[in-house]
Formats: C-alpha cells, sequence, structure tokens
C-alpha cells in the first residue's frame, strides 16, 4: 500500500488487529478496522491502544449496512484510500 502512495486503510473483518497493527507500524498514517465479533473487537483495541488516532476499531457486520452500527464505521472510512480484506 505505501509503495502505491496509500496513507489510509479500512482492514474489513479485522480480527484481533494483527494486520493493523503491521499496517501502523509500516508507516500508515490512518487504518479503520471492523469485525462482528464482539471479544475480537476488544482485543484489537487493546492491541492498538498504543496508537491513538491512528487506529479506531468498529463492531459490526461490514456486509449488513443497515444496522445500527453502519453508520459509525462507514463514517470512519470516508475518504480512506485503501480496503483491505485479508486473513492474518
Amino acid at each position: 500500500l505505501l509503495q502505491r502512495g496509500m496513507r489510509s486503510a479500512v482492514d474489513l473483518g479485522c480480527g484481533e488487529g494483527q494486520l493493523m497493527e503491521a499496517l501502523v507500524n509500516a508507516g500508515l498514517e490512518r487504518v479503520v478496522g471492523v469485525d462482528h465479533s464482539e471479544s475480537r473487537v476488544k482485543q484489537a483495541r487493546r492491541r492498538l491502544q498504543a496508537f491513538p488516532g491512528q487506529a479506531d476499531v468498529f463492531q459490526a457486520d461490514f456486509l449488513q449496512s443497515a444496522n445500527d452500527s453502519a453508520p459509525a464505521w462507514t463514517d470512519a472510512a470516508r475518504g480512506m484510500e485503501a480496503m483491505v480484506l485479508a486473513e492474518v
């Protein structure tokens, strides 16, 4: 992503935040994560506490944009330069 000039990304299905952490450590300025699992979101938030303002994690089913939690993550993801969906 950095080689292509990207500075921000959304991690769909972020799980425990491993990829998000790697992206921030690699130099991305902003990363937003979305996962449906409450326990994984809690773990990701703990993992990413060291990056205030750079990483936000939301509990939501990104495939169900009509649910109550969708506006929060979709607003946070507005203007992001890349989306990733990867198993780490």
